[in-house]
């Protein structure tokens, strides 16, 4: 078998043909990979779009929903309020009866009671008329005996007088 490559041209032209074959073989692989990556730009600019019209649609329909329930919520917000107060008030509540209950009942019966009074300091106001000196002791010893009383004095202006005497006392209380 004769070759087929019998070449008739001379060695520079062979070469300059060689590199001509070569630089066409790069032009094409050069176009073949500019080819795929516009089409892959394309590809994801495509998916560009697509991303931004749902985010966009999602966006919206937050939106949406915030605006149909931010009523519901403000009703939920303050009756959570309301609530958390609640809370706060039967946390700080004092069952005020008995304890008044408890010092009429332990206040001897010849003592006579004008006024009791609580106020916020966690003190106990009690006015009123005592026939004698020693009533009026007795009165002190028994409230004392009360175990949310704390101790007190009678001040010595009500100690020097020796029948119906007047009394204020100012009773520290624990609660």
């Amino acid at each position: 078998m004769i070759p087929h490559r019998l070449s008739l041209l001379p060695p520079d032209k062979k070469k300059r043909l060689k590199k001509m074959i070569n630089f066409q073989f790069l032009k094409n692989i050069a176009g073949i990979f500019l080819i795929c990556l516009s089409s892959l730009g394309i590809v994801l600019l495509g998916g560009r779009w697509v991303l931004e019209d749902y985010y966009i649609k999602l966006t919206e329909h937050m939106i949406s929903i915030n605006s149909r329930y931010n009523d519901t919520n403000n009703i939920i917000r303050n009756i959570n309020n309301i609530l958390l107060k609640v809370e706060k008030i039967q946390k700080e509540y004092i069952d005020w009866t008995t304890l008044l209950i408890e010092i009429t009942e332990i206040i001897p019966q010849n003592i006579e009671i004008h006024k009791i009074n609580f106020n916020q300091k966690n003190e106990l106001n009690i006015n009123g008329i005592a026939p004698d000196r020693q009533s009026l002791l007795n009165l002190q010893n028994t409230l004392e005996e009360i175990t949310w009383i704390q101790d007190f004095t009678i001040p010595p202006a009500q100690l020097t007088e020796r029948e119906n005497i007047n009394f204020s006392f100012v009773i520290p209380i624990k609660l």
